[in-house]
């Protein structure tokens, strides 16, 4: 059943690429639809042409190959040249087989379709004008044919034939309706989606404006107090406190980078651009944060970790994770020895990682908490952004994990992600 799924969605998304827009995305795939259901109805005419031994089984062979010119130019890209194919030959094909077969055939009801698609096809009016009226002018010569002359074919038209006829019709409209309403839902979903995240991304917005500018002002407000007081010594001749003043100023503004940094940083990440896909060694980037982390601690820092296998993900944003958390455990970090320890897990979908210190800890009534940005529970003094786990949560979601933790206060933490498992690249 999935195959024949497949083969049906390949048939009507002929020719679709990227670039089209959405209502000639939505064209396309009634086009090809439609050029498919008639070819059907004329293998299917053939068949009846052969089982009654009728003479019109060559004619019948020749409509058959004309019919795959929809699909065939739509396939080429060719996409205004399938659309007038539409709009040409098959009512002249209509018109030609109700001279033909004679009014019994009852095919004038299938110039509706043709009405229909020259108004939905083309964004010109001009163009629809053309069609509508060539598609009127030829059912109207087709009526007055079948009224006033005789029909070379009408003594072999029968039920199955009209029955045919209809049912070319009843597919083409349903091709029209049924993918109109398709994607009509699926805008629909997606617009309730995009409102959803609109809405997650304004109250972020509102937070962001309120935290960033209460944090910053600590920083502005420490520089301007020490700015101030340096004024007024100088005034009095006095510099015994300068090299004080300024380096609260240096902290102050220290601080600013850093949320000016970080806050750039995460801003990225609400980037749309595709993710590049890559094959990490997760031993050799973890080893290189440690080597980092080690040259600027001031404690001695053991890690414990196991060998990890390679899997497939962006290499910059796992680098990040890791990064951020590792700096989190020697950060929060109170004993004279720093201990992490890093394991691995792998379940049906997901690579999991966990990464354990012997910090400070988090308090369970914390732990939703942290993820939000600006979020310092320990200790304001320390150096940071508060930015950094809730960068991680936005990084493990784009890559499509999630992020989690598990602590109690002056127990330690321990932090799990998981990265979707990836099919290994060839």
């Amino acid at each position: 059943m999935n195959k024949i799924s497949n083969l049906w969605q390949k048939i009507i998304d002929l020719g679709y690429t990227e670039d089209l827009s959405y209502i000639n995305r939505i064209r396309l795939k009634i086009l090809n639809q439609q050029g498919f259901y008639v070819v059907i109805i004329v293998l299917l005419f053939i068949l009846k042409t052969i089982l009654e031994n009728e003479d019109d089984i060559i004619l019948l062979f020749i409509i058959l190959l004309l019919s795959f010119g929809v699909n065939f130019l739509n396939y080429k890209k060719k996409y205004l040249t399938a659309k007038i194919y539409w709009m040409t030959f098959f009512p002249a094909l209509m018109m030609g087989m109700i001279t033909l077969y004679g009014s019994a055939l009852r095919g004038e009801v299938t110039f509706f379709i043709f009405l229909v698609t020259a108004l939905i096809f083309f964004d010109r009016k001009i163009l629809r004008y053309i069609f509508v009226a060539f598609a009127i002018t030829l059912f109207l010569i087709s009526i007055f044919y079948t009224k006033n002359f005789e029909s070379p074919y009408a003594s072999i038209t029968d039920e199955i034939d009209t029955i045919l006829i209809f049912l070319i019709t009843a597919l083409c409209m349903a091709a029209i309706i049924n993918t109109f309403s398709s994607e009509l839902r699926k805008h629909i979903k997606n617009l309730e989606v995009n409102n959803v995240k609109l809405t997650t991304a304004y109250e972020e917005i509102e937070r962001f404006a309120y935290i960033s500018s209460h944090n910053l002002k600590t920083p502005i407000r420490t520089i301007r107090s020490f700015t101030d007081l340096i004024s007024r010594d100088l005034k009095r001749e006095k510099t015994d406190h300068l090299e004080e003043y300024l380096d609260y100023i240096k902290m102050g503004s220290k601080q600013m980078q850093f949320l000016v940094n970080d806050i750039l940083e995460y801003s990225k990440l609400n980037q749309t651009s595709e993710i590049e896909i890559t094959a990490i060694d997760p031993n050799k980037l973890i080893q290189q944060v440690y080597s980092q982390l080690e040259n600027i601690s001031e404690k001695p820092i053991e890690l414990t970790t196991h060998d990890l296998p390679i899997f497939h993900s962006n290499q910059t944003l796992v680098h990040v994770v890791f990064q951020n958390l590792l700096e989190n455990c020697a950060k929060y970090n109170n004993n004279d020895t720093i201990r992490i320890e890093i394991n691995y897990s792998l379940s049906k979908d997901n690579h999991i990682f966990s990464i354990k210190d012997n910090g400070i800890g988090i308090e369970e009534k914390y732990h939703g908490k942290i993820f939000n940005m600006f979020e310092r529970l320990n200790n304001e003094n320390l150096e940071g952004s508060g930015i950094g786990l809730a960068m991680n949560k936005k990084i493990v979601e784009k890559l499509g994990g999630q992020i989690w933790l598990s602590s109690a206060l002056n127990q330690g933490s321990t932090f799990y992600f998981s990265i979707p498992n990836l099919p290994l690249l060839i």
